[in-house]
């Protein structure tokens, strides 16, 4: 049986000088943009907790135990024990793998279809915001991006070879997705369902072979799945697996997920992260304008009538896309099976969707991009779509690197240190489900001060206690300053209902400072 093009027994062709120079300015590139500023801004709150689990290998072993994804606390605590745990240093681990990932895709895409695809691919991920944030965040996101892009390299050589030595690492690599993060499972069942849909394509070799490989994955990724399954059962009411599958069990970080949440993450998000980078009006149509002026010049150098000639080359490219099925059924399934299942999942049954979660399925968009890009090159040239491209991104890269995203720690720390007062206190306030301590975890990190602490979880002890809470904290307090996070819009509203709205509350809101992430409170009393 004729096998497609997926499968030709040879490895991709060793790359050229000019092949090589290219892949070394995009990695350049992609690299200057992942590690440029990568200490500047503090921890987030989510940075926190992470340098809280890796910081010790008792904390490594107890939140293993616990089913927390074990790729970025293991890897994360070797990193920070040779790196050291400043910002830089700890953020450097995600910013190495997605350097690493950015040469994956060129890989990938270089086997898939040819080097120059694979090469405007690779630089439409160095330049992805989305991307570039996640690759400067010590979390979860920039390895499971890393993984999930190494399995489908050796799933490709796999299929592609049909070599054994491919079959025998591909399992490992799969099982280091889940092991990233766990909807990494959503990336291995992008991969089991393409292969189910080609099944009949393939020789009985390739089918045992792959046959063999879901075994072993299922064997290597069975620890955490009982892990996860006892997780779920007993109803994750600690929440301490947020960002996992066991947030089945807990109510999940977004109940109230649009519709169109899925199209904004892979046609907005995973490139431009917001819209307002994407309809920024000046850039936009100075885009507009670059790719007809750059095309009109393209068009008067080769000549009108040669130009409109093209068209008819670029459809019979187009039409040959047949040949290509394969091809794209696989770009298909690794971009929406990752996207669309777990939203499905979140509709139909329990919330577990959130965009950064779908990171797996980025590289395949910059696939089909790039594909795009090459076939119509002879009616508008790939380098006037990419500098095109290039300038609207341009402004979301300058926003991103000259405002904060992450909580304003320090920020907040100098305000408390210098108006601080003797029986001054400090009363940190949680609302959702994760405990007060992980907020003084990253506070202290900053704060120099000496001052008695209390904590507050009205979250997970009740609203009902909230204000019994407080006023137990500031009975030896002359002053309190109240803290807590801003992670939703209804976040500060709730607290004032809480806390200043009840005729029975005894403080009185002195200043309010918001910074980006959080706001600083400080109460009298009435």
């Amino acid at each position: 049986m004729n096998v497609t093009h997926i499968v030709n027994h040879k490895d991709a062709p060793a790359p050229n000088r000019t092949t090589i120079f290219l892949l070394g300015l995009i990695l350049l590139l992609a690299a200057t943009l992942r590690f440029y500023h990568l200490g500047t801004e503090s921890f987030s709150y989510d940075e926190g907790i992470m340098l809280d689990v890796t910081g010790s290998l008792d904390n490594v072993i107890a939140n293993v135990a616990k089913g927390r994804p074990p790729l970025i606390v293991i890897a994360g605590y070797v990193w920070v024990n040779v790196f050291g745990d400043t910002e830089a240093a700890t953020r450097s681990l995600s910013a190495v793998a997605g350097v690493i990932s950015v040469w994956l895709l060129y890989a990938v895409g270089r086997d898939l279809f040819n080097k120059r695809v694979g090469l405007i691919a690779a630089l439409l991920m160095s330049i992805s915001i989305f991307h570039i944030f996640y690759s400067q965040d010590y979390r979860y996101y920039g390895l499971l991006g890393f993984t999930s892009l190494f399995s489908f390299y050796f799933y490709v050589k796999a299929l592609k070879t049909e070599r054994t030595v491919y079959f025998i690492i591909y399992p490992i690599a799969a099982a280091s997705v889940f092991y990233a993060h766990y909807h990494g499972a959503f990336v291995l069942l992008a991969q089991g369902v393409f292969f189910l849909l080609q099944w009949y394509k393939y020789p009985p070799r390739t089918r045992y072979y792959w046959f063999y490989t879901q075994v072993a994955i299922v064997l290597l990724i069975s620890p955490s799945v009982y892990r996860l399954g006892m997780d779920y059962w007993a109803g994750a009411s600690n929440g301490d697996f947020s960002g996992s599958l066991g947030v089945l069990g807990n109510g999940g970080p977004l109940r109230n997920m649009p519709l169109w949440l899925p199209i904004h993450t892979v046609l907005i998000g995973f490139l431009f992260i917001t819209v307002d980078n994407v309809f920024n009006l000046p850039y936009l149509a100075l885009s507009i304008a670059f790719v007809v002026v750059s095309t009109l010049l393209y068009v008067l150098r080769q000549g009108f009538a040669q130009w409109v000639g093209q068209f008819a080359t670029v459809w019979a490219e187009m039409s040959d896309f047949t040949q290509k099925s394969t091809e794209l059924i696989l770009l298909g399934c690794w971009l929406l099976i990752p996207v669309i299942t777990p939203f499905v999942i979140s509709v139909l049954w329990k919330p577990i969707y959130m965009p950064r979660y779908t990171i797996g399925a980025l590289p395949a968009l910059c696939l089909i991009v790039a594909l795009l890009l090459f076939t119509i090159r002879r009616v508008a040239p790939e380098i006037i779509l990419l500098a095109a491209l290039g300038i609207m991104i341009g402004p979301g890269l300058q926003q991103y690197y000259t405002h904060d995203v992450k909580e304003q720690w320090p920020e907040a720390a100098e305000q408390i240190s210098s108006q601080v007062q003797p029986n001054d206190g400090i009363v940190f306030v949680s609302i959702n489900n994760e405990p007060a301590t992980r907020i003084q975890y990253t506070f202290d990190r900053y704060f120099g001060g000496h001052l008695p602490e209390c904590l507050i979880d009205a979250g997970l002890d009740g609203s009902e206690q909230a204000l019994p809470n407080l006023k137990s904290c500031g009975a030896n307090m002359q002053r309190v300053w109240f803290i807590s996070r801003v992670s939703k819009d209804d976040d500060q509203a709730t607290i004032q209902k809480l806390f200043f709205d009840p005729p029975e509350s005894s403080w009185h809101i002195e200043q309010e400072q918001a910074y980006t992430g959080l706001v600083v409170r400080l109460l009298t009393p009435r």
